[in-house]
């Protein structure tokens, strides 16, 4: 059996690992463009933070490694074809064009940042994280320059505008929506992490849509709709789009440009698998059709997609969303819906808020039976908020409820404890909460 695999980023690479222990007879044969597998983009943040010595350090496996588990790779290899009907590929090797042919395909091409087709000067001018060479291009450019202009106010353009503070540069962030992560947090929290930002000396510009840049030897200017900006560097942190331009005309695509996959990630195409950024994932209690392009999930679907090659066994499981980032000794921590998004789906829900010295709460669950719905919070970075964090996520995955969680609080937690009293707290609050509301005490939620 012949498994061809495109991509040798943690997708990638995860379906080859996979594969080889699925299928000890196979012949694995893994092709990726650049010199890199699965190269960590926050590897440059480790090295400029000083948690790693050098960005050598930043792929996570060896080639050495891979071709001694009997995986082909075949790296500074870019497929240029993909003949699905032939069940073949066309790639360029060492100035050489060949064809190999397959039984089963894992396209693992990952995702790319937008802007596309740079000048020379904007590529002088632009911080890049994903690969190797960019990431070193980079580690140059940021030492080099004094003013840094963060397209994107999520969570990468968020920790990348801390950092930059961190290394004493003067940072601008410009974000299209009304607040800072405003797709992940509700204005209560949204809005404390913009002021926190503040305070550290990022400019924050929000309603700003990025539309062009323009760079040369002097600098760098940047065109919203609403503003021209000058700065000496560009970094940006938006527009994750999947790699799906050998397929295009193969295999049927969703509007967002991801591949079309089934529960089982099969694509269109007979013997055709996607994977990692490509794909969208259910999420949430709707199962609705998501694109969360992260490493975790990139993993996950890797390895779903090598299992499921000869027989539908695995669907992917349906996932919550959820994301922490970490700002001057603060944790935010997102999970489940929002209050947005229960409005807009007209939820029957409890909420409630919780603050304390060390923890910030939002606790929505659904009012008949108290099964967590969603979690914000922000928490002291402290030894309790890890476990804290682990059970927030854990409450969300498995749909536990506000009743189940408030009876942990009566667990033996010996002298130092191991979770942050004041979750007993909030969670409690929200359980008496929805109790009286059901007994007609309370409206349909309370704050």
């Amino acid at each position: 059996m012949q498994i061809v695999i495109i991509g040798g980023s943690f997708a990638g690479l995860e379906a080859a690992l996979a594969c080889r222990e699925e299928y000890p007879e196979a012949e694995v044969k893994l092709f990726e463009a650049g010199e890199d597998l699965a190269f960590s983009p926050n590897s440059l943040r480790e090295v400029l933070t000083g948690h790693l010595a050098d960005l050598s350090q930043g792929t996570t496996v060896s080639l050495d490694q891979l071709e001694s588990q009997r995986i082909d790779c075949h790296l500074r290899a870019p497929v240029q074809a993909i003949q699905v009907e032939d069940r073949t590929i066309t790639y360029e090797e060492g100035g050489e064009v060949f064809q190999q042919a397959y039984d089963y395909l894992v396209l693992a091409m990952g995702s790319q940042v937008y802007p596309k087709d740079l000048s020379s000067d904007q590529a002088q001018r632009l911080i890049r994280t994903k690969d190797h060479a960019t990431s070193q291009q980079s580690q140059t450019i940021i030492k080099q320059v004094d003013h840094i202009l963060v397209v994107g106010g999520g969570p990468i353009g968020i920790e990348a505008a801390v950092l930059y503070r961190q290394l004493g540069k003067q940072v601008t962030l410009i974000e299209a929506g009304p607040y800072l992560a405003y797709k992940l947090f509700d204005p209560w929290l949204g809005n404390r992490l913009q002021d926190q930002l503040i305070q550290l000396g990022v400019q924050v510009h929000c309603q700003a849509t990025y539309q062009t840049f323009e760079a040369d030897t002097s600098g760098v200017q940047v065109q919203t709709q609403q503003a021209t900006y000058q700065t000496d560097a560009v970094h940006f942190a938006i527009n994750l789009a999947p790699r799906t331009e050998l397929v295009q005309d193969q295999l049927v695509l969703n509007p967002d440009g991801t591949i079309w996959v089934d529960a089982y990630l099969r694509t269109s195409a007979p013997g055709v698998f996607a994977c990692g950024d490509l794909v969208r994932l259910p999420l949430g209690p709707e199962k609705s059709q998501t694109y969360l392009p992260l490493v975790s999930h990139a993993k996950q679907t890797g390895r779903l997609a090598a299992l499921n090659l000869e027989a539908a066994r695995y669907p992917v499981p349906v996932s919550q969303r959820t994301e922490a980032l970490t700002l001057d000794q603060k944790i935010y921590f997102t999970g489940g819906i929002s209050q947005t998004e229960a409005d807009y789906q007209d939820l029957a829900y409890c909420l409630t808020r919780y603050e304390s010295d060390g923890l910030a709460i939002q606790i929505i669950s659904e009012q008949a039976t108290g099964k967590i719905l969603g979690l914000q919070a922000c928490l002291s970075d402290q030894a309790t908020s890890q476990t804290v964090l682990a059970l927030m996520a854990t409450a969300l995955q498995a749909g536990l409820t506000d009743y189940f969680l408030s009876l942990q609080a009566n667990l033996y937690q010996g002298r130092q404890a191991l979770i942050d009293p004041d979750w007993f707290q909030a969670i409690g609050q929200h359980w008496r909460t929805r109790r009286r509301s059901l007994d007609g005490e309370e409206g349909d939620h309370a704050d």
